[in-house]
């Protein structure tokens, strides 16, 4: 699994950035999941880098809501657009401790200053 693929139930989504992103109605769109090839669509045109993950946990859910079988119907894009706002903020606001909660063998090392002032910090991967 790449930086560009999340596993979603026992399916692995790949992330792809296109130029232009279509809905099936030709619509240009920031973004599209599609369950039956297991990819995600971005489009190239997000420049800046909290709305990109922000559309990025958008398509997630979309994979998710198919993975777990929901039929949310017409009520989908709504749900998955409401939900996704709060989960983006949510996992934006607490990474940290999430990371800590799921470490993989990651340890994030910080270097401070005489005052306690944050320097730098890094990831180290034993």
């Amino acid at each position: 699994m790449s930086n560009d693929d999340f596993k979603i139930g026992h399916h692995t989504y790949k992330v792809e950035e296109k130029d232009l992103v279509k809905s099936e109605h030709n619509d240009l769109l920031f973004g599209k999941c599609d369950s039956q090839s297991k990819t995600i669509e971005l489009s190239t045109d997000l420049k800046h880098q909290e709305f990109k993950n922000e559309v990025l946990v958008h398509e997630l859910l979309h994979a998710a809501v198919y993975e777990s079988s929901i039929d949310l119907g017409e009520e989908e894009e709504q749900v998955v657009d409401a939900l996704g706002k709060t989960l983006h903020g949510f996992l934006k606001d607490n990474i940290d401790v999430l990371s800590e909660m799921y470490d993989s063998g990651e340890e994030t090392i910080e270097v401070r200053g005489d005052v306690g002032e944050l320097i730098s910090k890094e990831r180290v991967i034993h």
